[in-house]
């Protein structure tokens, strides 16, 4: 690692320290939000006369480069769709060897345009920006889903699987981001915190299929942002919301959004309160196979669960003069929740009098409290853009939690009843520190730039587990089912990026990035310390080519990481029901994907996209089902092989003045392969999906939305998943002058998003069938309020993995 850090920095030394001239004018065109302005016009106008000199389209990223002209004195003229026009300060050509790199031009949007065709047409649909696909939150429908979960789920290719993970083209590991900034939580506690997060302080969700080199390497499947609504302000702004969702349990959420600024500091805080609840009824049939007989299990349960949930993000940041600036983030948040899961077995045979009816009540009562903290610093080096970033984060994530399972046994043949009582203790937490420094140097004769940076992380795990039986009321230990077990790991990492237009038609980025891994999980119960050491390197490749103004093509490569979930490498065995075992796996492997993508792009905003993934030891759930026991025990592994071929489409239409269309078709076959008990399975399928969305602006203020989906059959591991559909409709009406939205939603109209899954192990099957209660109806009011002048406020931009990979 020592040799990689000097090489990166010889090479940094080099690209800052060399002189390169060039006779030429560039710069770079964003948006008031920092985000590139692709394709934007640049015109040279003598200034004399304002003849038309040259001009040029800007690329992808908003990069342009022109000649340099003769001696005299010129200016520049910007102008893109949407925007208004932007003219640059006269300047002096001195002589045939004059260059000049300009500061980043900020285009504002054209309101009056916007208000008579663009924000119609533009602000809920899918509009590409280089890399990345980005799906416009803020002022749409979207902004009064319930939660930010329900959001993600509207992104292009993103879907919840059987267990409600997300996942994206078909395939799992996403990396979840929040305003440029890693997330702490995966598996559950990513979904919970995401159901947590009110979908009204969500302005976009950005879809990066094909990451760069600065990106962590974890996340095979893609990159997720969230940028949040944030009002550039001077004064004191911002926003109050409440809403009110039933879906046979009563919801709510309120909070405000506060921004302060004046001068050099500005500031804001996030405060909400929510109470939000699932309620899940399941229907589940197993069938165990032996030598001797054949067993059938059936199951019926609802799973009810209520969770309170108080939380506060805070910042601030002061510029310090021209060039540097500091600042600081602290998210805080406690959930107290509350789970009830009774359920109605059936266990029966061949022999009648071995019959059992098994009523189970489950209760887990639990609390965690979270705290995140990042101190940022940015320095702006010069003029031409170079830039010095430093981000340190501490996170402190608890939780407790306590079960209480009652089981009952009632013998068909006798009516004999048996009872049993057991109870758990489960506290766990995290402790993770993470920093980070990144460097940008623009480098004029590339007509690019030079990326490069480093991260080091480290993370102390810890989960205990007590379990007792409940016998006259006492706990009594049973220690054969106890827990406890540390995870160590530290991650040492660093890449270097470039990007350069090589032409009016090519432009490229790549970039390598470097992590070594070095862990250590210990359980004192087991007695056992399993030790992983591992250096990978992880290439990244895009090549973006313009065939005309309104057709351009990208091409791209990357090789990606899914490292386990730092709770599933705990060799516990969690109960869930007499028949239902949880258990973690200490050999589970990192999974590793190569993914290829071609994204053509039409008028700017339709996309064709397609794509190959291949993936060793893909990580995902295996069941295996003891015919003697009659025991199923859930635990993740690793299957050999995945691959996926996949296509989409992405196409807005604009049907009229005041209707938009926003609309996404895919296909993907996959195929999973591997090896369990000696036994090879194959399980592939070729899957379907769409969904369409249409905005109508109605008379009399009112705003309404209507969209359908359709999932089709799909492989998941060694599970098959059936289809599904499901149709939304939402209404919205803004008065006072548009400061105040009143909306309501209502979703899954005829209640058809029901999952249904089927798995074959040999002659072993299980076959499960559940609704969520997606079925609701929100009512939201949100009052926007503001003093000041309009600004520009820094983004800060940061990527932190570990935490990722905390949850179940």
């Amino acid at each position: 690692m020592k040799v990689l850090f000097q090489l990166l920095l010889s090479v940094l030394i080099t690209f800052t320290t060399q002189q390169l001239s060039a006779q030429q004018i560039s710069g770079q065109v964003k948006d008031a939000k920092g985000e590139p302005v692709a394709f934007a016009t640049v015109a040279l106008h003598q200034t004399a006369d304002s003849a038309l000199i040259t001009g040029i389209a800007a690329d992808l990223d908003g990069f342009f480069t022109l000649p340099s002209p003769e001696t005299g004195a010129y200016y520049l003229q910007l102008s893109a769709v949407g925007y208004q026009p932007l003219r640059s300060a006269a300047f002096q050509v001195s002589g045939p060897s004059f260059s000049k790199t300009f500061d980043t031009f900020i285009m504002e949007e054209n309101v009056e345009m916007l208000d008579e065709v663009v924000v119609e047409a533009m602000q809920s649909q899918v509009v590409s920006k280089g890399d990345k696909l980005v799906m416009n939150v803020g002022n749409t429908m979207l902004a009064t889903e319930s939660s930010a979960y329900e959001v993600l789920k509207e992104a292009p290719g993103v879907y919840a699987d059987q267990n409600g993970e997300l996942q994206l083209n078909g395939k799992s590991g996403i990396k979840i981001m929040i305003d440029g900034r890693d997330t702490y939580v995966t598996g559950g506690e990513l979904k919970s915190m995401l159901e947590n997060m009110p979908a009204k302080n969500i302005d976009a969700i950005e879809v990066i299929s094909n990451p760069s080199a600065k990106y962590d390497a974890e996340g095979a499947a893609g990159v997720i942002n969230i940028r949040l609504t944030r009002n550039e302000q001077s004064g004191f702004n911002g926003s109050v919301y409440a809403d009110y969702t039933y879906n046979n349990l009563h919801q709510y959420s309120t909070g405000a959004n506060l921004n302060y600024k004046k001068g050099a500091w500005s500031s804001f805080a996030n405060i909400d309160l929510s109470r939000s609840g699932r309620l899940r009824s399941m229907s589940l049939y197993r069938e165990y196979h032996n030598d001797k007989q054949v067993a059938f299990f059936s199951q019926e349960g609802t799973d009810a669960s209520n969770k309170q949930t108080p939380s506060i993000r805070l910042g601030s940041d002061i510029e310090l003069g021209k060039q540097h600036s500091l600042g600081f983030t602290a998210n805080l948040s406690y959930e107290n929740a509350f789970q009830e899961w009774p359920t109605l077995s059936t266990l029966t045979d061949d022999d009648p009098g071995t019959d059992v009816l098994i009523d189970a009540k489950n209760t887990i009562e639990g609390q965690s409290m979270d705290q995140t903290y990042n101190l940022h610093y940015t320095a702006n080096l010069d003029t031409a853009g170079a830039e010095l970033s430093a981000n340190f984060d501490y996170v402190r994530l608890q939780n407790q939690a306590n079960s209480r399972f009652r089981n009952s046994y009632t013998f068909l043949a006798t009516d004999a009843v048996e009872r049993e009582i057991f109870t758990t203790a489960n506290p766990s937490s995290y402790d993770i520190l993470a920093g980070r420094l990144d460097y940008v140097q623009p480098i004029r004769a590339w007509n690019g730039q030079l990326e490069t940076g480093a991260k080091f992380s480290h993370v102390i795990s810890t989960n205990n587990l007590d379990f007792f039986e409940l016998v006259d009321d006492v706990e009594r230990p049973m220690t054969e089912r106890f827990n406890n077990f540390t995870y160590l790991e530290d991650i040492y990492a660093a890449y270097v990026s470039v990007s350069s237009r090589i032409n009016d038609s090519w432009s490229l980025q790549a970039g390598l990035r470097a992590e070594y891994t070095n862990s250590e999980g210990r359980s004192a119960t087991l007695n056992e310390v399993n030790q992983r050491n591992f250096f990978n390197l992880f290439p990244s490749v895009s090549l973006q080519q313009k065939v005309t103004d309104n057709y351009q093509i990208s091409y791209g490569y990357s090789r990606r990481i899914n490292r386990p979930r730092y709770s599933k490498l705990n060799p516990y065995v969690f109960y869930l029901d007499p028949y239902t075992f949880v258990q973690g796996n200490p050999q589970l492997r990192p999974q590793y994907t190569h993914a290829l993508q071609i994204t053509q792009t039409i008028n700017r905003q339709y996309n064709i996209m397609l794509g190959y993934d291949y993936s060793t030891d893909f990580v995902t759930e295996l069941p295996s089902i003891d015919p003697e026991t009659r025991i199923t025990v859930l635990t993740e592994g690793n299957v050999e092989t995945f691959r996926n071929l996949s296509a989409r489409i992405v196409a807005p239409l604009q049907i009229g003045k005041k209707w938009t269309m926003n609309n996404m078709i895919s296909a993907a076959y996959q195929i999973f392969e591997t090896t369990i008990d000696e036994v090879d399975y194959y399980n592939a399928r070729l899957f379907f999906s769409a969904r369409s969305t249409s905005r109508i602006k109605l008379p009399a203020g009112f705003t309404m939305e209507l969209s359908a989906d359709y999932r089709g059959p799909l492989a998941h591991g060694v599970y098959k998943i059936g289809g599904q559909w499901g149709a939304d409709a939402g209404f919205q009406r803004k008065v006072m002058k548009d400061k105040l939205s009143i909306s309501l939603r209502f979703q899954d109209i005829f209640r058809t998003r029901r999952i249904h899954g089927t798995i074959g192990l040999g002659e072993n099957v299980g076959e499960i069938d559940q609704y969520v209660n997606d079925q609701s109806v929100l009512i939201g009011l949100r009052y926007h309020f503001s003093k000041g002048a309009q600004f520009e406020s820094k983004k800060q931009q940061r990527q932190l993995e570990e935490l990722q990979r905390v949850g179940g």
